[in-house]
């Protein structure tokens, strides 16, 4: 497998997909160790990026994928 895709199987097609999920990369804290997605409210599809190194956490709009908190 090739390193940072991502492999989906499609049990009804009998195929496998292959993604590649690398359209940006954001600069937030330091030493991000997790990230949350927000499935409901207003925030839904916000990602929430737990920063170990600077106790923070970073909010991430998917849409711009830019930093639109630091908490």
């Amino acid at each position: 497998p090739q390193a940072g895709y991502v492999y989906v199987t499609n049990s009804n097609s009998g195929t496998l997909s292959v993604i590649n999920p690398v359209t940006a990369t954001v600069a937030v804290g330091v030493n991000p160790r997790g990230v949350a997605v927000s499935a409901t409210g207003l925030e839904a599809g916000y990602a929430y990026v737990a920063n170990a190194g600077s106790d923070t956490v970073s909010v991430v709009n998917p849409l711009t994928n830019t930093v639109v908190a630091i908490i």
